[in-house]
């Protein structure tokens, strides 16, 4: 079975055929928790479009970035 190195792109067909642990482990593995791990203007873009929705909806006083 292809895994996440590979950088497959999975289509509904291929998921639906995988037995359900196998769907849940592909997720799992996807599934990023430390963000420094991720790409610094990654990263960056996501925290300053959170702020702009924030400013546009009015909410929270704190930034995206937690602070």
């Amino acid at each position: 079975m292809k895994g996440v190195a590979d950088d497959h792109v999975w289509t509904a067909e291929e998921l639906e055929r995988l037995r359900p642990q196998d769907r849940q482990r592909l997720l799992d593995e996807r599934v990023v928790t430390d963000v420094t791990t991720l790409p610094p203007d990654f990263v960056e873009r996501v925290r300053r479009e959170g702020r702009e929705l924030m400013e546009q909806r009015g909410t929270a006083s704190r930034t995206a970035d937690g602070g």
